[in-house]
């Protein structure tokens, strides 16, 4: 397994923002991976977890910078928000000392390392999603998905209790290829 460095996490957002550059205003209301969300609320729930992202790990209260988020609206360009958050993103884990904190994060006290992991697993299955409501390219880069698993199966116990992941593979049915078990993992695939 790939351990998640800064350039994973820069990777990450290149990618991301690869195929968000690809998908066309038109295709904002489709239907994504994430049944509750369309193509335009997964980029928006994208950009603003980004971007919360950083000011958690700066120190930022979790609610009080949600809420500053909130209140400012996103443009109608959804490129250009992604741009300036995951940069925000970025500068946050390259301060010095941030991967020495710890993130007071909902699913609990997280060390920063492990929560760059989360990040970085955020994004590429993000990607994924965005792809596949598309109908885009659904690979996603092997350094990327082996950074993703490390991170969730690490917390995957904890990451299935949010219930925000879906209820995972049926028992026994564990995919050897890594991809389809980051699929798995996050619920998109049984």
């Amino acid at each position: 397994m790939t351990s998640a460095t800064l350039e994973t996490l820069k990777a990450a957002t290149d990618h991301f923002g690869a195929v968000l550059g690809r998908v066309e205003p038109d295709q904002y209301e489709l239907a994504t991976p994430c049944t509750e969300w369309s193509v335009v609320q997964l980029v928006d729930h994208v950009v603003v977890g980004t971007r919360w992202a950083g000011m958690i790990l700066r120190g930022a209260d979790g609610r009080a910078a949600l809420a500053q988020i909130l209140s400012t609206p996103l443009s109608d360009d959804r490129r250009v928000d992604w741009l300036a958050a995951g940069a925000e993103q970025l500068a946050a884990f390259a301060d010095p000392g941030a991967l020495e904190r710890t993130v007071a994060h909902p699913i609990g006290p997280t060390p920063a390392r492990a929560f760059l992991h989360l990040r970085v697993g955020d994004l590429v299955v993000h990607a994924w999603d965005l792809a596949h409501a598309v109908g885009g390219d659904e690979r996603l880069p092997s350094d990327l998905v082996a950074a993703a698993l490390l991170g969730f199966e690490a917390r995957a116990g904890e990451l299935a209790a949010t219930g925000v992941f879906g209820a995972g593979p049926a028992a026994g049915e564990r995919s050897t290829d890594p991809q389809q078990r980051l699929l798995q993992i996050t619920g998109r695939l049984r």
